[in-house]
């Protein structure tokens, strides 16, 4: 059986890298159509515009949508809302990568050597908790919620404004939504980096489709410094440029754009030298701590397929959410693909989701998946209503359900 994982997963990885080559290179603008076959025309679509009434709104939802999914989980969990706060305190700031941040913000990356651990976890989340610390005079761990949710209601009028550059109004807001009720959007809800990075990947990607390089190159200098996967705009921040129309692309600065994700890579790298005294230092604390190594997309999956077979109590809660989401997310960008012909989340979205699942004894797979913008948009291309609200109350569903599992201590990293 993890023979066939393997194969699958083997694949699928290389239908979707596949379809993603062959769409780019057709829409690709410096290449002679002679050079480009069967060349393709971008799909022309005409933006729908977003009132500032509407993206109060989204703004709003948002909030109120990652209250009542963490409180409402925790009613059904435990018929009261008594002890909620002291719950949330243990839970969403005091377990897992959370109190980690929660650490560096406080003392910043220790040079005790059981400390330089920590140097695995990229500077700006925590830098963004001391900075809200310092302007509201509360306390780190409120300054952190503070951003994260801050950051998680803002991604939602990014997120209506990116999809409304290829998709009719109704079908943006169904995309929106789709992000909003992402079933492990849950972690939003505590001091983890999903939230900031997503808002700052939007941020991206929006400037990208309105052809502001520099902002977009700027944006993703900032994700690179919030996520490993901040290195995935790159390719999107390139891709953009070269298959832009020429009098979008400007001179070079969509290029020189794509370098910041590069750059602020780079100034990881510089703090790994300066805390570590080794430019890739989080590598080997990544394997010797964490247990994380670079490993053939084929081998994770048979062995989270062996993980979901052998530990029963993380098997619907961790290893198969996370097969699941690795050949939805595969397929339905190859689908992307096909249906948009030109679409940079599509390429950073296939750039993200190999970064992701590229390492070794994965955990936490899911919640990376919340940072695949692509996938959102997969239910706006939908054009029956019906199909899509019925898509909208599913993904509702399984985001209680996970939350309502969080919340009663189930192993979900």
């Amino acid at each position: 059986m993890q023979l066939l994982m393997n194969l699958a997963a083997s694949l699928a990885i290389l239908t979707v890298v596949g379809v993603m080559a062959v769409c780019c290179l057709r829409t690709l603008q410096p290449l002679p159509a002679r050079l480009r076959p069967l060349a393709l025309t971008p799909r022309a679509h005409t933006p729908s515009p977003v009132s500032r009434r509407e993206q109060l709104g989204w703004f709003v939802a948002g909030l109120l949508w990652l209250w009542v999914m963490v409180a409402g989980a925790y009613l059904l969990r435990h018929g009261s809302l008594d002890g909620l706060m002291e719950y949330f305190s243990y839970r969403f700031i005091r377990q897992g990568d959370a109190s980690n941040y929660l650490y560096l913000a406080e003392h910043g990356y220790a040079g005790a050597e059981d400390k330089l651990c920590y140097i695995v976890f990229y500077p700006l989340y925590p830098l963004l908790m001391r900075l809200m610390s310092s302007l509201t005079g509360s306390s780190l761990a409120f300054a952190g919620v503070l951003v994260s949710h801050l950051c998680y209601a803002a991604s939602a009028p990014l997120m209506r404004a990116l999809a409304g550059q290829s998709l009719p109004p109704a079908q943006a807001r169904c995309a929106t939504a789709a992000m909003l009720l992402y079933p492990f959007s849950f972690y939003c809800f505590g001091l983890y980096t999903e939230s900031l990075f997503m808002l700052l990947t939007l941020g991206c990607l929006l400037c990208l489709r309105r052809g502001n390089w520099w902002p977009a190159g700027g944006l993703a200098l900032l994700a690179a410094l919030c996520r490993t996967q901040g290195i995935a705009l790159c390719f999107a921040c390139a891709y953009a440029f070269l298959s832009a129309p020429p009098e979008k692309r400007g001179r070079w600065t969509g290029l020189l754009a794509s370098l910041g994700a590069v750059a602020g890579f780079g100034g990881y790298l510089a703090l790994n030298w300066a805390v570590s005294g080794e430019p890739f230092g989080f590598l080997r604390y990544q394997r010797e701590v964490w247990f994380h190594e670079i490993r053939w997309f084929g081998e994770n999956l048979a062995s989270q397929l062996g993980s979901a077979l052998t530990m029963p109590d993380m098997r619907l809660t961790t290893f198969v959410p996370e097969i699941v989401l690795y050949f939805l997310g595969c397929l339905g960008l190859s689908a992307l693909f096909l249906r948009e012909r030109r679409s940079p989340e599509g390429v950073y979205a296939v750039a993200f989701l190999g970064m992701s699942y590229i390492s070794s004894w994965l955990i936490s797979g899911a919640r990376y998946m919340y940072g695949c913008v692509g996938l959102y948009l997969l239910p706006g291309l939908i054009r029956q209503r019906w199909l899509r609200v019925a898509l909208l109350l599913v993904e509702a569903a399984l985001a209680v359900f996970y939350t309502w599992q969080y919340v009663g201590n189930a192993k979900m990293w």
